[in-house]
């Protein structure tokens, strides 16, 4: 039970530093240990016991230890199950500037190797040019590798538009058109199928900052609304790791 709490509190920090000053997080963290937490500019109570009872009890999480679970550079990791698959949820906090970023990760393992990698993008993140315009712009630096050599397109206009694919077996990779639907429904995608992993990234929460409405929409995290569409990402997530790992 105590390590499932120090898990969904560091998930909880992590969530808010986005918008929170460092200056700011001890108070910040004396005011949410009190059960509750209201932001000056009255968007109202952010509940960690809300959380909490997403992770838990809505999505079915439980918590694995890890090394260091609190601290400007925390990890937490969590395990669902999900149609039959075991769905692990990972997070990790880095100082950056003068505030921290965090970077989100679900990622499943097979019992048998990827038979036909692929690593899907979206165009954004491909690009050179155009991923150092967004770097600027958010004030940050990243660095994009395909794992595979071979840029291809899959025969769909909407999902070639959107993302660009990387694949081992260009012919196999076509059969990435029957998860359309899952991929077009979420509002960054970053995923990879190699080795016995397949991995969707998220290493600024672009897909979780979307969903929320943006920094400010992260306020209402914990409101019913902010509750159901975290669920409807997690789920979306996981039903995307799962078609990928029946296609490859």
């Amino acid at each position: 039970m105590i390590e499932l709490l120090f898990t969904i509190g560091s998930l909880f920090c992590s969530l808010l530093f986005m918008v929170v000053s460092v200056v700011g997080v001890v108070w910040f963290v004396s005011k949410m240990s009190a059960g509750g937490f209201t932001m000056p500019t009255g968007g109202g109570p952010i509940r960690v016991d809300e959380l909490q009872k997403m992770y838990t009890d809505t999505l079915g999480y439980r918590a694995e230890p890890t090394a260091n679970p609190t601290g400007p550079t925390a990890t937490t990791h969590q395990i669902r199950e999900f149609e039959g698959r075991n769905i692990h949820y990972r997070s990790s906090t880095r100082p950056a500037g003068t505030g921290i970023e965090v970077a989100l990760t679900w990622s499943l393992t097979r019992e048998t190797p990827v038979g036909r990698g692929i690593h899907i993008v979206e165009r954004g993140v491909a690009s050179g040019l155009q991923r150092t315009v967004q770097d600027m712009a958010m004030n940050r630096t990243r660095k994009f590798e395909p794992l595979f050599s071979t840029a291809v397109e899959v025969g769909d206009p909407e999902l070639d538009k959107r993302f660009t694919f990387y694949a081992e077996d260009p012919a196999a990779a076509a059969r990435i058109r029957e998860l359309k639907a899952e991929l077009l429904a979420l509002p960054y995608v970053e995923v990879f199928a190699k080795g016995s992993e397949i991995v969707f990234n998220d290493p600024f929460q672009q897909a979780l900052l979307a969903v929320m409405g943006g920094p400010m929409g992260m306020m209402a995290i914990t409101s019913p609304e902010g509750i159901a569409k975290q669920v409807k990402l997690h789920n979306g997530v996981a039903a995307l790791l799962v078609g990928i790992d029946a296609r490859v």
